[in-house]
């Protein structure tokens, strides 16, 4: 599963670029795809942005596949532009579909929408196969070496989980997706993302971690779930790991991140 699973991560969930591996099982031809898929979304730029808008959405949708799982800031993405240049550019990939935020929310409460904090958010983008494109990832390489997928694996994985949580309508209408940050000096903590599921005892807040290393270091997830005002009743790590539980924590492999729909009906 997790060989087929680094496959995905390679070439992304793109039709196109789908099919041509279906056909064809080479990394070289799905690259070809992806660059020509890329073209034509920058070519698309000039039929929803002015002149001047062009520089900076070209520079935001470069930069987002080396940010994804941080905390954006405009002066990662380009130190001469300007912040509110580069703000209008995101707002338009939003509306393209060609970009999502993920926004800290206090999570202190539902709906998650109803606390976030504007300025604070992560960015991911409309598929990891593009991201690896955008990265110069060689995938044929990658693979047959199987070595890590990326050296920018951690947020990739985010990323990954990331267009899950999407597809699977955690929010309804245009997906909204939440994490958390906690930045007291000396207690720093953060929730790669917070989702509400549904349990007997009514809908609570869920904490998710997303691991790409197997580490057992979880100090972010027990800050959390200690507070008692989020009222979650158990968190979830999402790894290359396998399935079990342990006290208040549920461990999910990374290739099922749909098993979190099944979770959100049945949960006791």
């Amino acid at each position: 599963m997790l060989q087929e699973l680094q496959v995905y991560l390679l070439i992304g969930g793109l039709p196109e670029a789908v099919a041509s591996y279906l056909e064809e099982k080479d990394f070289l031809r799905v690259q070809k795809v992806q660059q020509s898929l890329l073209m034509g979304y920058r070519e698309d730029f000039h039929k929803y942005a002015s002149r001047a808008q062009i520089l900076p959405l070209n520079t935001v949708f470069q930069s987002i596949p080396r940010l994804v799982g941080k905390k954006f800031k405009y002066s990662e993405v380009h130190e001469q532009l300007r912040s509110r240049e580069l703000s209008a550019a995101l707002e338009l990939l939003e509306q393209a579909g060609l970009a999502y935020k993920v926004y800290h929310s206090s999570c202190q409460g539902l709906p998650l929408a109803s606390q976030i904090n504007p300025k604070k958010f992560k960015v991911f983008s409309l598929d990891i196969g593009l991201c690896q494109r955008l990265l110069n990832v060689d995938l044929a390489q990658s693979f047959a070496l199987k070595q890590d997928w990326s050296p920018h694996k951690g947020g990739l994985a985010e990323q990954f989980v990331a267009q899950e949580l999407v597809s699977y309508g955690f929010e309804q209408a245009r997906p909204e997706l939440h994490c958390w940050y906690r930045e007291e000096r000396g207690s720093q903590s953060e929730m790669d993302f917070v989702v509400p599921l549904v349990t007997k005892q009514g809908t609570k807040i869920i904490p998710l971690e997303v691991k790409s290393e197997r580490s057992h270091g979880l100090r972010s997830l027990g800050v959390f779930l200690d507070e008692k005002r989020k009222n979650s009743s158990f968190g979830i790590v999402i790894s290359f790991q396998g399935f079990k539980e342990k006290e208040k924590v549920k461990y999910i492999p990374l290739y099922a991140v749909w098993m979190l729909q099944e979770l959100n009906k049945k949960e006791p």
